[in-house]
């Protein structure tokens, strides 16, 4: 969010992801089509148990429009060179570097 606050956001496997693009529409797409900084949005519901967390039941990603320039990934600690993917379930995606 570009108003320095901060929301957790749950993707489970039941996520709809999509992508717009100028060129090819609305097009189905998935979680780790996400790049860091990237413009999405997201629909879904507030966690009952944390109101800081909100569970995405969809996903549209913007890989036309440039990041914001008023969000430094730095001082929130993220880097595009640094994230981890994850599952979802808590468990990190470890790349395969060959």
């Amino acid at each position: 969010k570009s108003d320095n606050k901060t929301l957790s956001i749950d993707v489970p496997n039941t996520a709809r992801t999509t992508s717009f693009s100028k060129d090819g529409g609305l097009e189905k797409s998935g979680f780790s089509k996400i790049v860091t900084g990237e413009r999405i949005t997201v629909t879904g519901f507030y966690d009952l148990k944390d109101k800081n967390k909100l569970i995405a039941t969809r996903m549209i990603i913007y890989p036309d429009l440039p990041i914001n320039p008023s969000i430094d990934l730095n001082r929130i600690g993220l880097s595009t060179d640094e994230i981890t993917p994850s599952t979802g379930s808590g468990k990190k995606l470890i790349p395969i570097i060959k």
